[in-house]
């Protein structure tokens, strides 16, 4: 698409998107190295010298902890001898030795309070009862919405500002800057909305923030309105942040204690986000070269409708799911 003026990109600058990527790439490989070699990985069982003789009684333990050793068959805290026990994620036994490491390597796996009292939960969710499970598709259709606006976003946002607002080169990089810091400010309020309201109520006011004000760039192109798409972004960032955090937190509600299978709900929604963007972005591109052609004063009406409309069709359709789930426990749990 030409852009008018003299702050257009042009293959010139094809260099300056070459570094731009280059140190992208080269931040998130030292980010991903320095994850591998400094945090260390809790594997959740006990080490060899965790099942040294060393018992309890010289260590504070918690009162869930006191229980569980109790259960494992001491009276006073300790155990006097190595006991088996089954995991509510594993269906092979742990050897628990008198020790509160061990104790508390153990307790970490069972992940309701409940489960230190009435014992652990049996016949988890394989993938086929994933697949017969409504809530399943219900929260994938919440979470494959929220990624898609996201993504569409994102991604025709920088078109937008040079298209259709007709700002300088430089807000192809500003606007998405905008966007993210947006997103940073935003999982403080998701954090601070998520203890109030929970996490179905943050969906909400955050899918009406993305409607309203996406649908505010529309009407913010040109006559001299350009620059408030940098305010519009930030606020859109808010809302992107709260959509994305509660749709994960959905899906991790709905897992639960099912973490033999955890992998797979992920990887399936995670598989259902990306087909659908991809289709999206294909679509749109398609009707862009029919409804644009070769007449570059359409493309600024163009991209205005897909800012807008995306977003809205979007987050309508993912309110109208998480309607559907009014009244449902997101906790899936295996017929018996």
């Amino acid at each position: 698409t030409t852009i008018s003026g003299s702050q257009q990109i042009s293959p010139e600058d094809s260099d300056v998107f070459r570094t731009l990527g280059l140190v992208a790439v080269a931040v998130g490989w030292c980010a991903g190295a320095f994850t591998l070699c400094f945090v260390k990985e809790n594997r959740g069982q006990p080490s060899n010298a965790d099942l040294s003789q060393d018992g309890i009684k010289n260590q504070k333990a918690s009162a869930p902890e006191r229980k569980l050793a109790a259960r494992l068959g001491a009276s006073d805290g300790s155990c006097p001898s190595p006991s088996l026990l089954h995991t509510p994620s594993q269906q092979w036994p742990i050897i628990v030795s008198p020790n509160l490491r061990a104790i508390r390597s153990i307790a970490s796996q069972l992940r309701r309070p409940s489960d230190l009292l009435l014992g652990p939960s049996s016949g988890g969710m394989t993938w086929k009862d994933w697949l017969r499970n409504s809530t399943f598709y219900k929260v994938g259709v919440v979470y494959m919405f929220a990624r898609l606006v996201v993504n569409v976003s994102q991604t025709y946002l920088p078109f937008y500002a040079l298209v259709s607002a007709k700002l300088p080169k430089s807000s192809v990089a500003v606007v998405p800057l905008f966007v993210y810091l947006g997103q940073l400010i935003g999982s403080y309020f998701v954090h601070r909305s998520n203890s109030w309201g929970g996490i179905r109520l943050t969906f909400a006011w955050s899918a009406v923030v993305v409607i309203g004000f996406s649908v505010a760039l529309y009407f913010l192109s040109g006559g001299g309105m350009g620059y408030s798409i940098f305010t519009v972004a930030f606020v859109d960032g808010i809302g992107f942040a709260g959509v994305l955090i509660s749709a994960m937190a959905m899906e991790s509600d709905m897992i639960g204690s099912n973490t033999d299978t955890g992998a797979f709900v992920y990887g399936a929604l995670s598989l259902l986000d990306k087909l659908s963007s991809g289709l999206a972005i294909v679509g749109i591109q398609c009707w862009g070269s029919v409804v644009v052609g070769s007449d570059a004063r359409a493309a600024g009406g163009y991209y205005r409708l897909v800012v807008a409309g995306v977003p809205l069709g979007s987050m309508t359709l993912a309110l109208l799911a998480l309607l559907s789930l009014q009244g449902t426990e997101l906790r899936v749990q295996a017929k018996k």
